[in-house]
């Protein structure tokens, strides 16, 4: 089909503590299972789920502030 990979765009996403023999693998961008995302959204539980939940609820607290704040 004439289709090659951009290592170069590639993740390899896995523990930090998981050994990768494969060559071309080990060529990708290693990403930690805690820190992976797909368009923006947390895979995994993690550092990444933390700081996006935490995101949202001060989105969240903004917006219930400012419709307290419309008149009736």
């Amino acid at each position: 089909m004439g289709l090659h990979l951009n290592v170069l765009k590639c993740e390899l996403i896995a523990y930090q503590r998981s050994s990768i023999t494969d060559k071309l693998l080990r060529s990708f961008l290693r990403v930690d299972v805690r820190n992976a995302s797909l368009l923006d959204a947390p895979l995994f539980h993690g550092a990444k789920l933390d700081k996006s939940w935490s995101y949202r609820c001060d989105d969240l607290a903004r917006a219930a502030e400012r419709l307290g704040a419309i008149g009736c």
